[in-house]
Formats: structure tokens, sequence, C-alpha cells
């Protein structure tokens, strides 16, 4: 019987050739099949690392605005108590003098794991930075309102430590459980 001239291509000898074709097939398929499956672990792999990488930006991020709000929070208590002590001492004053410290909470805004934290942390440090920028302004001026400001300010800095501060430091412990779960040390 006569191969037509396409199908010669095919043709390896003259006899059967089956069992090279087999064997070609078998070699193929578990080719594709080896690439598929270490395309898969190669992506678990990476997707665990990305995970764990993030998950570690964003504990050692909470941190740092953990102790950027204790120490905000301390230096609002002393003008706070100053001026309730004191009495108005800061008249005509640059309202820079009372202005908090801001910069990982300004870093944060360009992060992709700020909305990772919950909501009520953001919320609440996001009101009182607004609000405490207000309570500046208002013991620059000197005007009978910065009493009042002062007082405020001691008020809305008792409510973040009593309601924000355990929420943030809850969450940054369970992240750490996580973490060192998986087998990443952090302090």
């Amino acid at each position: 019987m006569a191969v037509p001239r396409v199908l010669r291509i095919f043709k390896v000898r003259e006899q059967g050739n089956l069992e090279f074709w087999v064997s070609n097939a078998v070699i193929v398929l578990s080719t594709v099949l080896g690439v598929y499956l270490a395309a898969q672990a190669g992506y678990k792999t990476a997707l665990d690392f990305e995970t764990v990488r993030t998950e570690r930006e964003s504990y050692f991020m909470r941190r740092a605005l953990l102790d950027e709000l204790k120490d905000n929070l301390a230096q609002a208590d002393e003008i706070s108590k100053n001026m309730a002590e004191n009495g108005w001492r800061f008249k005509n004053s640059d309202p820079e003098i009372f202005k908090l410290q801001s910069y990982v909470w300004e870093t944060m805004k360009e992060q992709s794991t700020t909305f990772q934290i919950p909501s009520e942390v953001l919320t609440g440090v996001r009101r009182y930075y607004d609000k405490s920028g207000n309570y500046a302004k208002a013991l620059a001026i000197g005007q009978g309102t910065a009493i009042e400001a002062a007082s405020n300010w001691l008020k809305d800095t008792a409510a973040l430590r009593e309601k924000v501060l355990p929420v943030i430091e809850k969450d940054i412990a369970g992240l750490r459980e996580k973490l060192v779960g998986r087998g990443i040390e952090v302090n």
C-alpha cells in the first residue's frame, strides 16, 4: 500500500514505527504534565512567600504606628495637663509646637497593607489626628477656646488610649502569632 506523500514525513523506517510514536507521545505528555506540576508548585510557593512578606511588612508597619501613637499620646497628655495645671502660656505661638508626629501615619498612605489594619484603628487614628490638628490651632491662637481645646484634647487622648490602642495591640499580637507559627521571627 502506498503511503500518501503528506504522511511520509511521519515515516521513520519502512516497517512499523508505532513504538516510536507511542514513546514520543509519552515523552511529550510527561513533559507537559511535569511543567504543569512544576508551575503549580512554583505558583504556590510564590503565593506563600508573598503572603508571608506582606504579613511581615504589615506587622512592622503596625508596630511603628503603635509606637508613634504612644509617643503622640504622651505629648498630647503633657500639653493638655500643662494647660490644665498652669493655664494659658502659649498665646500667639506657632501651631507647629503642638503638632504631633505623623511620619508613620503619612507613610502608611502609600502602603498597600494599610487597609489590612482593622477599620476601627484607621478611623480612630484618622479622627484623632484631625482633631489634634484643630486643637493645636486653637492652642496657638490662645483665645478662650484654648482651655476648652486642651480639655477636649485630653479627653480624646484618653479615649484613643482606651478604645483604639487595645485593638491595635491585639491585632499586632495576632499577626505576630501567625508569623511565628510560620517560622518567621519578629520582635
